[in-house]
């Protein structure tokens, strides 16, 4: 199964509770995978389980279960670990699956791979020069687009809209652990009252719907903001006032810590409608199709959001590198580049 981003291997064949386990007249499993007391009439417990996730581990490790002593030729700190947990007796393995867990997690950190899957998120938030800009709607069919596109990317709900939540209600869909809901295909995170902690699930791409808060899109500090406004005549206004509360919200913070430029999104344009005053002359603008699916962009609106997210995936990209090659530098040839 793939969750979140992360592709999990589950077998619940023949799964019982242990006090069935230990009391069934018959017992069944696969050969080069049982443990020796499974096999031998001997009390069954979670060490039984630590057993057959090293079998696993051989037989993914070494091509072969460990009946033929494979599991000896899996080298360094994973072999050393597999062979702890195919201990013949039961007490010299692996305690508990949280001891075995932080034995594997200990051997991750060794490698390149977590340091990128752990990696800063592209965070993007989207903030509406007024209610009903469509900044939902948006934030929606960007975030199912770069899941399409093979970028997984959470929604995060950070309005007072309870859009979300009413979602879930009416599909049936119910949080996970981390209180993400999957609507329709596409992870999204309602919003919380201030006593719910959760634990935080890494996305690569995490869009942040902020409706009309200027000062929430600037206090997380974003890798991009995306504000939305009508393009209508009247819609001028609103926009400006929108970039002057971003601009005093980013000026709250401390000196030295550079704001991300916004791009401006323009919905339900009218041709000639809007100027383009001195406030936001050096930004970025982009006018948004109307498309009427958001979990399922069309080609007009897939476009769109290619043209909108170029440059910030390009970023993205060169960041990723810069972690991975040079442990914080630039690899050879791209330093001092820019999206």
């Amino acid at each position: 199964m793939v969750c979140h981003g992360q592709v999990k291997l589950l077998d619940f064949d023949h799964s019982c509770t242990l006090t069935a386990a230990n009391e069934a007249g018959e017992r069944y499993g696969t050969e080069g995978f049982i443990a020796p007391e499974q096999r031998n009439g001997g009390y069954l417990d979670i060490r039984t389980d630590i057993y057959q996730i090293g079998a696993l581990l051989a037989y993914l490790a070494a091509g072969g279960t460990q009946k033929g002593g494979l599991s000896a030729s899996v080298p360094g700190r994973l072999g050393a670990v597999i062979r702890r947990c195919l201990r013949r007796e039961a007490g010299q393995r692996y305690g508990s699956a949280l001891e075995l867990e932080e034995a594997l997690a200990g051997l991750c950190f060794n490698t390149e791979c977590p340091r990128q899957l752990r990696s800063p998120s592209l965070t993007i938030a989207l903030v509406g020069a007024r209610r009903g800009a469509g900044v939902t709607h948006i934030a929606i069919g960007l975030a199912a687009w770069l899941n399409r596109n093979g970028r997984p990317a959470l929604y995060v709900e950070r309005n007072r809209s309870g859009d979300v939540t009413a979602m879930g209600e009416r599909l049936g869909v119910t949080a996970d652990s981390y209180g993400i809901l999957n609507v329709l295909g596409l992870p999204m995170k309602p919003r919380y009252g201030g006593a719910v902690r959760l634990d935080e699930c890494d996305y690569p791409v995490v869009l942040q719907d902020c409706g009309t808060d200027a000062a929430a899109a600037a206090e997380i500090r974003p890798s991009a903001i995306l504000a939305v406004c009508g393009g209508k005549w009247w819609d001028e206004p609103c926009l400006s006032e929108l970039l002057e509360r971003l601009g005093a919200a980013e000026r709250e913070f401390p000196a030295g810590q550079e704001a991300a430029e916004p791009a401006i999104l323009i919905n339900h344009m009218v041709p000639g409608a809007l100027r383009r005053p001195r406030e936001w002359r050096g930004s970025r603008s982009l006018q948004v199709p109307e498309f009427p699916d958001p979990f399922h962009p069309d080609e007009r609106a897939s476009s769109f959001y290619e043209s909108v997210m170029s440059g910030y995936l390009r970023e993205e990209e060169r960041k990723r590198r810069w972690r991975i090659f040079g442990r914080g530098s630039a690899p050879r040839g791209s330093r001092g580049s820019s999206a």
